[in-house]
Formats: structure tokens, C-alpha cells, sequence
């Protein structure tokens, strides 16, 4: 199931059993009352009744999407980006099951020239992350990656000179960068993790 879709569900849900008790409550209130006042309300009773257990089943049908979503978010791999200064950028994977297929969006970067000895670069350099096969829980691996310059007519021209990213999306970082990382679980199903690097620190923004 769509996982907006899950959300609007759980949200109706909530929203409609407690409208629904209440309102089965206080019929069936008023439905005794006027029982007890001679009325023939019977049949009444017996409809308000099978709305508040209509309403209590929604409540169970709801807490059971809720129970079965947090589990499997209690399962799926989380994976993020990390920066180690001797080691550059390590991928490490927080969740409690495998993550599989990960892949990191080509990130464009303003190189820091206080980074680069005896190198003007103009231009945003870009870096092209190599696919990882797996990912293990808790397990972490070194970020492989290549730089190039887009040169003219869209050419890609490699970037010669061991850059290392790190100090220009971190310590030395004059703004914040996003990085994406795409996965999926041992079952095929496929994730995201949404990352900030920069001047204001790492940090993940979201996952999926």
C-alpha cells in the first residue's frame, strides 16, 4: 500500500471511531431513556449498538495498521552518510536489517580553495558515487567516488588531482549540501535517505 495512502487511512480512522463511539454512546443513552419511558425503541438500541461495534472494530483496524507500519519501520535499513577526516565519506547502515543496492545522487559541489593547494577551479566540480552491493546492519564501508567538470557541449572532464571531498562539504564547507541515498531491503522494496552536510553540520533530514 502507498505510504501516503496508509497515512490518510490511519488518520480517517482516528478521526471517525471516537466520532462514531460518542455518537453510539449518546444514542444509546437516549434510546434507554426513552425506553424506560415507555417507548418502543428496540430496534433503535439494536442499530446504535451495532454502530458502536462498528466503531470498535475501525479502532482495532486502525491500531493494527499502526502496530504492523511501526514494525516495519523497526525492520528496514537505515543508511546514512558520515565523515571521517582520514577516511573521507563512509556510508553506514543504522537500521536493523540489510540495506542492498545503495546508491548516492551525483552531488555538485563548490571546490574550497583553502582545500586545494596550487589549484584554481572556477566551476562546481561533481561527484559521481559508485554503486555499493550491501550494506549490512551496523555495518559502515568507505564512499567510493569520481570527480569531473562538466566542460563544453556537456563533455565530462575528469578531475586529476586526488580531491577529496570532505573538506569542501564539511569543515570547510561555505554552505549546506544535500545529499540522497537510495537503498532497498533484503525484500526489494526501496528507500531513501535524505542528508546535509556543510557548513551547519551533518544531519539526516528524512528517511523513507
Amino acid at each position: 500500500m502507498n505510504k501516503s495512502l496508509l497515512r490518510l487511512n490511519l488518520w480517517m480512522l482516528r478521526w471517525l471511531s471516537p466520532v462514531i463511539t460518542s455518537a453510539g454512546l449518546i444514542a444509546l443513552i437516549v434510546g434507554l431513556i426513552l425506553h424506560v419511558l415507555g417507548w418502543r425503541v428496540s430496534d433503535f438500541i439494536l442499530g446504535v449498538t451495532g454502530l458502536i461495534l462498528i466503531a470498535y472494530t475501525l479502532e482495532t483496524l486502525g491500531m493494527r495498521q499502526q502496530m504492523i507500519r511501526q514494525y516495519e519501520i523497526e525492520l528496514h535499513p537505515l543508511v546514512i552518510v558520515t565523515t571521517q577526516p582520514t577516511q573521507d565519506l563512509v556510508l553506514k547502515n543504522i537500521g536493523r536489517s540489510a540495506a542492498i543496492s545503495i546508491q548516492i545522487e551525483p552531488l555538485a559541489f563548490k571546490p574550497v580553495p583553502a582545500a586545494i593547494d596550487h589549484i584554481q577551479v572556477a566551476c562546481e566540480i561533481i561527484a559521481s558515487f559508485h554503486l555499493l552491493d550491501c550494506l549490512d546492519t551496523r555495518e559502515e564501508k568507505l564512499v567510493s567516488y569520481s570527480c569531473h567538470i562538466e566542460g563544453s557541449g556537456g563533455i565530462k572532464e575528469p578531475f586529476q588531482n586526488n580531491l577529496k571531498l570532505v573538506p569542501h562539504i564539511s569543515q570547510h564547507a561555505t554552505r549546506n549540501y544535500c545529499m540522497t541515498i537510495h537503498y532497498e531491503d533484503i525484500d526489494g522494496n526501496p528507500h531513501k535517505s535524505l542528508m546535509q552536510m556543510g557548513k551547519d553540520g551533518t544531519k539526516l533530514l528524512s528517511h523513507t
